[in-house]
């Protein structure tokens, strides 16, 4: 959003490293969840996962709703449900740092988190902005 043309060149430099980076990071997060606690990870995944759709919904459809319909505050709402790198890197982070605080089982339900609300949201999406157009 920068006016400045240099600032926007710059970023533009980054961003074919990227693309090629963030799927590392993505597959380094997967490869240390230990499938033997998939098992006790998902309760707490569906915990977390309703905890967060809820809270992210109310705290962004309310306000939406105070400067557009309801149908576009709930696309807007939604499309703030995914959680990817930050929420990643605070549970690995803390898994890393504190494991007796986040142990393998609520590092397993993070990512599991991450990946339900990073897939399942964009198909979610999809049907939702298909006949939308910019000035609804």
């Amino acid at each position: 959003f920068s006016r400045d043309p240099e600032a926007v060149s710059a970023e533009d430099s980054f961003r074919d490293l990227y693309a090629f980076i963030t799927p590392f990071f993505f597959i380094s997060m997967g490869l240390q969840v230990a499938p033997a606690s998939l098992g006790t990870a998902l309760p707490i995944a569906l915990v977390l996962l309703l905890a967060g759709t809820v809270g992210k919904l109310l705290g962004t459809v309310l306000p939406a709703l105070l400067v557009t319909g309801a149908g576009s505050a709930f696309v807007l709402g939604l499309s703030m449900l995914p959680r990817a790198e930050i929420a990643l890197v605070v549970f690995d982070q803390g898994h890393q740092r504190a494991p007796e605080f986040v142990g393998v089982e609520l590092y397993s339900a993070g990512v599991i988190v991450t990946l339900v609300t990073c897939v399942l949201v964009p198909v979610l999406l999809a049907p939702l902005l298909s006949g939308r157009t910019s000035s609804e």
